[in-house]
């Protein structure tokens, strides 16, 4: 998924979501490769496989970014969804961090814009990186 910069502007910090959100669906994907074996269950199998699939490339099109101007939310593979919060707009950046450094940042525009990224790697260096662009 391509960025569109603007001028002078570069890219500070990038945001990466953790590989456990797979886990649940790669666990079915093999059990849906296990049950092309089975007599009539090729429908079971194709559904599981199609679930992973879609799964891999929502978490493949995920797009976090901080610039020197803006913090850029891109997400979604079929349908997209761009939320870009200029710097000066920001009102609150929260992070909440869970267990292996994984958690969820919430970034707070003026006007109520609102960006919420789940399973996030490092959510307090992502909020470090906009708290020091915002200086």
């Amino acid at each position: 998924m391509s960025i569109d910069l603007m001028k002078g502007e570069n890219i500070v910090h990038e945001g990466k979501r953790h590989w456990s959100v797979l886990v649940l669906p790669g666990f079915l994907g093999f059990i849906g490769l296990s049950l092309f074996a089975a007599p009539n269950m090729w429908p079971v199998s194709l559904f599981f496989l199609a679930w992973f699939g879609i799964r891999f490339m929502e978490y493949r099109a995920v797009r976090l970014l901080v610039t020197n101007k803006r913090v850029i939310l891109n997400t979604g593979w079929m349908s997209k969804s761009c939320t870009d919060i200029p710097l000066a707009k920001i009102e609150t950046v929260k992070a909440d961090t869970g267990t292996f450094n994984v958690g969820t940042i919430t970034v707070v525009g003026s006007g109520g814009t609102a960006a919420t990224i789940k399973n996030l790697i490092g959510p307090n260096a992502f909020k470090n990186a906009i708290q020091e662009q915002m200086k």
